[in-house]
């Protein structure tokens, strides 16, 4: 039986490495010396916002809901088009 604990454990666990994945695409090679300057910010009155992830100030990678709450966006604004993870 597949439990509600176990299904959260495995989003967090993928959406985590999208994110080390994304940030490392945004960074390149400042990554390793970038980590310290690295920061989540949260906005918990957006219902669709999970979180924004920053550098020295600057957003590198929006984390949000899809606009039918049925799956997730990663937006890098260096890119033109939202990358869309799994839906759920």
């Amino acid at each position: 039986m597949v439990y509600l604990a176990d299904i959260a454990d495995d989003l967090y666990g993928k959406v985590s490495e999208n994110i080390e994945r994304l940030v490392k695409e945004q960074l390149g090679d400042k990554f390793e010396d970038a980590e310290p300057y690295i920061r989540r910010v949260f906005y918990p009155d957006d219902p669709q916002a999970i979180c924004d992830i920053t550098y020295q100030g600057k957003t590198i990678l929006q984390v949000r809901m899809r606009d039918d709450f049925l799956g997730m966006e990663f937006i890098m604004p260096n890119d033109k088009k939202p990358k869309e993870i799994q839906d759920v």
